[in-house]
């Protein structure tokens, strides 16, 4: 695998590729697509598992707090009106600053990933419902359009990889990963722009531009697929740690690596 490709793949799968290096046909017991599939399963259950608490919790909640503990906002793009208790926008805080923290604990141990992993996936899925939950009505269909696109990309990848139609060349890394340094510039472009007093007028009519919901929506459907191209990329390094007999205790990392 290139020098290009291992740097440009999710820092958990360059990690496991770093272990594969270092362990490979250590242990009898290997890892194999079958386990790592179990346990990425498990994971995004637990995500699944979040989101219905969430669904689940919410007009509980909503009826024992008080009205001076109710917040309702209107946002001004038109798509998200936040209507909650307060204690909810305490747990999704909450959940923020442990989907934050928590992934730099499983990269240091690797042990602590099951237990991690799981706490990470519940918090992640409490912070879907969350803001799934608070769209106004008339986007209601954003959230399912979200998943959607998604499952549906994922799944083309998984195919493209397996049926070797696509694969990650030197140049495919070099498009994907030019794109993606090209919007983190623009992003803080953007930013240094708008903190200067002359340009912030200007800045602010393109911030009104990109809050058009068909705007927003379209930016996000173009970053999940370049998303899912990186997928590629991933799944090539499991590839190459199983055919290298990697130790089955890694299964985790790799599971692990694929849910974040």
């Amino acid at each position: 695998m290139s020098v290009l490709t291992r740097g440009l793949c999710n820092p958990v799968i360059r990690k496991m590729r770093k272990k594969t290096d270092e362990l490979a046909g250590y242990s009898p017991k290997v890892t194999t697509y079958g386990g790592i599939a179990r346990k990425t399963t498990y994971f995004l259950i637990l995500a699944v598992v979040g989101v219905v608490a969430y669904f689940v919790a919410h007009p509980y909640v909503l009826a024992q707090a008080g009205k001076d503990q109710i917040v309702d906002i209107a946002a001004q793009n038109g798509i998200f009106h936040f209507h909650f208790a307060l204690y909810e926008g305490i747990a999704f805080a909450v959940c923020a600053f442990i989907s934050l923290f928590l992934p730099l604990i499983a990269w240091g141990i690797r042990a602590t990933i099951p237990v991690v992993g799981t706490l990470y996936a519940l918090c992640q899925g409490y912070m879907i419902g969350f803001i799934t939950g608070n769209i106004g009505s008339e986007y209601q269909w954003i959230g399912i359009a979200a998943l959607a696109a998604t499952l549906i990309l994922l799944f083309v990848m998984l195919i493209l990889y397996t049926t070797r139609i696509a694969r990650p060349s030197r140049k495919f890394v070099s498009i994907i990963s030019s794109f993606f340094f090209a919007c983190l510039i623009i992003g803080a472009l953007g930013f240094v722009l708008y903190i200067i007093p002359f340009t912030r007028p200007y800045m602010s009519m393109v911030d009104a531009f990109m809050a058009k919901p068909e705007i927003s929506i379209g930016i996000s459907v173009l970053c999940i697929f370049v998303a899912t191209l990186f997928l590629l990329v991933d799944f090539n390094v499991i590839e190459s740690c199983v055919e290298d007999r990697m130790p089955r205790k890694l299964e985790w990392m790799a599971a692990w690596g694929l849910s974040y």
